[in-house]
């Protein structure tokens, strides 16, 4: 019995030992393997010359950065999207070169402008230059060919006692061309000294007015007027012996054949002069006193 159990004690120590040995990873053989590689190894390597050695281990590359690079997904286009491509690129060039003609043609138009603009200027200076031109030939002709009217008094004046002294005067034609008379206007005024007395000067008579007559180029008529002159009195003996003065002063208004309205103004004073024995005298034209008197436009 007891030679049973020591000998299947013996058999389970055995067993044990082998698997050890088996499984053992430091078994002397492998030991010795092990020191021999590590030998080969270092006798490889080169030989210091007393620098340390730095040996890299990289890491071996991974399984992804070795798989080759996978294709995109959205390659090669379908043909749809080429079309889509070819149809964009040919849109892209026409509203390119559509851009680049609406440009020129900007270009053009406002070159065409700037052209019609200078010959609408030039234009238009030239109309300006010949209205002016026409205007300037007009004005030249309206006076070259309008009617003048002068009026004087040529003829004696015998003035008699009384307050109502007619008087006779000439107006004359000197113009081109026929004048419409319009207006007739005649006063009288004394002089008080021998200066001759401040009097406003009658404006032109505008509107319509009837023609009282038509005066052609050098035709002369005459007119007649009332001086208003108290004669009765003092004065009178005074005028006729040449210490007291009057004088008559109005104005004709006429039309022209432009149909452009003219006044001509007048003033004349009384001198019995040479003809006092004869109870006669006459009118002197007044130039120096007051010439505005005696004007025509």
């Amino acid at each position: 019995m007891k030679l049973s159990f020591l000998i299947l004690f013996f058999l389970l120590l055995s067993g044990a030992g082998e698997s050890g040995e088996t499984k053992s990873p430091t078994s002397a053989d492998d030991q010795k393997a092990q020191a021999q590689k590590q030998s080969t190894t270092t006798q490889d390597l080169p030989q210091s010359t007393g620098a340390p050695i730095i040996i890299i281990n990289n890491p071996a590359p991974t399984i992804e950065q070795n798989r080759p690079e996978a294709k995109s997904e959205k390659w090669p286009p379908t043909p749809l999207e080429i079309i889509s491509i070819i149809i964009a690129g040919g849109a892209f060039i026409i509203a390119w070169r559509t851009l680049n003609a609406v440009q020129r043609q900007a270009g053009a138009a406002e070159r065409t402008l700037t052209s019609i603009e200078r010959q609408v200027i030039a234009n238009e200076t030239s109309a300006n230059a010949a209205k002016a031109a026409a205007d300037i030939a007009d004005r030249t002709l309206q006076t070259s060919e309008r009617a003048w009217l002068s009026v004087t008094f040529n003829k004696s004046f015998k003035p008699q006692h009384g307050t109502v002294n007619p008087v006779v005067y000439s107006v004359k034609n000197t113009g081109k061309s026929a004048a419409f008379l319009k207006v007739k206007c005649l006063k009288s005024i004394p002089w008080p000294t021998s200066v001759i007395p401040e009097r406003p000067l009658a404006p032109k008579p505008m509107g319509e007015h009837p023609t009282l007559m038509v005066i052609f180029p050098n035709d002369v008529v005459e007119l007649e007027g009332i001086i208003d002159i108290d004669f009765r009195g003092e004065f009178f003996e005074q005028m006729i012996a040449g210490h007291k003065i009057f004088d008559v002063y109005g104005y004709v208004a006429y039309d022209d054949i432009f149909k452009i309205r003219h006044i001509t103004r007048f003033c004349y004073a009384f001198n019995p002069g040479e003809n006092i024995n004869q109870d006669t005298g006459k009118f002197e034209y007044i130039r120096d006193p007051r010439p505005e008197y005696n004007d025509a436009d």
